[in-house]
């Protein structure tokens, strides 16, 4: 993957926070193996009301109104399962604020030990002299001979000013009365992020060290996405790949003329090359092959289109479809994910697609209505981040046009 500026990635993050989830997957996709955090909650999310004096998420005392979390063992977000902590037991620490905590993976002869990715739900807070914003934090794997690898990563603030949405919404957070204007409730929408790291998967990780104690960062789940090892059972291809998301949008691609006269719908697969980061090459995809979604109720008019994956990498294809003939907008509908070669010449390899079967996704972009459950369906386009890399020589060109100039040379 192509390295970024801190940044680069800080602004990333922020238009990735600003798009909701208008998804619907099976949990019998949920994948990864969730890390036990138990021993490490030291803090109280989640608050039962104005006089509960045990939450204090922040160290301010402010905290989340425990009515609007998730009351189930279990949440699913982009494909993987993660743990929820104790959010009811209002008794019971659950979150983790970040001070080097070291996590052990379980090392008995029947865990896994060979990881892809690490995903979390967590969020940002501030000193209480501070201000809502994004923090950054590193990682620091530690393997089982001993090498380490770190990873930096961006989370979004729990609150903001700014409406962004998370995995994990509530429409308002319990305030510090002191601290914020003489407010004891505050009304701007409070969420939980995600987080996702790679892992570099050749070698057996032995624990997750978490940021400083001055990154201001909680963890509240951690899953680990397993890996392929050398001698994995099943790798029986010369490529194998495995669909760890398929996820509807409320993108679209439009007509010829860029209009939406003709407009069709995008749905994003998420495909990871479980290999080994040291493989040979013969175990990465190295020809064009498209990604189409077969269903009952819609069909793929735009296939997605992937020509390169190495090991340890992951890809997010958006794949357009239109909903067939009297299958209404909202529509759930069941796809399989189908992997096809473009006739390039791939050398006569097997490719192995694994997880491609009855994934659910909601068929159709509803009309817009006039609220914040419609605005909060709206997705950044396709084309991201428009301005980088920002700079254009003064008077010759504009560094919004950098795409379009790239590709269109004349």
């Amino acid at each position: 993957m192509a390295p970024y500026s801190m940044q680069t990635l800080i602004l990333f993050a922020y238009l990735i926070s600003l798009v909701s989830v208008y998804s619907a997957s099976s949990a019998v996709h949920s994948a990864g193996t969730p890390l036990d955090l138990s021993a490490f909650f030291n803090a109280k999310a989640a608050s039962t009301g104005l006089n509960d004096s045990f939450a204090d998420f922040d160290g301010s005392g402010r905290a989340y109104p425990v009515e609007y979390l998730p009351a189930g063992p279990s949440f699913v977000y982009e494909g993987i399962n993660f743990a929820l902590p104790p959010f009811h037991e209002t008794s019971k620490f659950d979150t983790v604020r970040t001070d080097s905590q070291v996590i052990s993976v379980p090392n008995d002869s029947e865990s896994i030990t060979h990881f892809q990715s690490f995903h979390a739900l967590a969020t940002a807070i501030w000193p209480a002299s501070g201000s809502s914003g994004y923090q950054q934090g590193t990682l620091t794997f530690t393997f089982t001979d001993g090498t380490h690898e770190t990873a930096g990563f961006v989370v979004g603030p729990w609150w903001s000013t700014n409406p962004f949405d998370g995995p994990i919404t509530t429409p308002f957070h319990y305030a510090n009365a002191t601290l914020d204007s003489g407010h004891t409730t505050d009304y701007n929408v409070t969420s939980i992020s995600y987080v996702s790291v790679r892992i570099p998967n050749a070698k057996a990780l032995q624990s997750v060290t978490l940021p400083l104690d001055s990154t201001y960062i909680n963890f509240f789940s951690v899953t680990l996405l397993p890996a392929l090892t050398s001698a994995g059972p099943s790798q029986t291809a010369d490529v194998q790949l495995s669909v760890q998301n398929v996820r509807s949008t409320t993108k679209w691609i439009g007509g010829a003329d860029g209009s939406s006269a003709d407009k069709v719908q995008q749905i994003e697969v998420t495909l990871n090359n479980l290999a080994p980061l040291n493989a040979s090459s013969s175990s990465w995809l190295t020809a064009t092959y498209n990604v189409s979604l077969v269903s009952d109720d819609i069909e793929t008019v735009v296939p997605g289109i992937v020509k390169r994956l190495r090991s340890n990498d992951q890809v997010v294809v958006p794949v357009g479809v239109r909903n067939r003939v009297g299958v209404k907008s909202g529509t759930t509908a069941k796809v399989q994910v189908v992997l096809s070669s473009t006739g390039e010449n791939q050398a006569g390899r097997d490719v192995k697609l694994e997880d491609a079967n009855d994934w659910d996704v909601v068929a159709g972009i509803p009309e817009w209505t006039n609220g914040d459950a419609s605005l909060r369906t709206h997705e950044a386009p396709e084309w991201g981040v428009y301005s980088v890399p920002a700079w254009a020589p003064t008077g010759q060109q504009y560094a919004e046009w950098y795409n379009w100039d790239f590709h269109n040379r004349e």
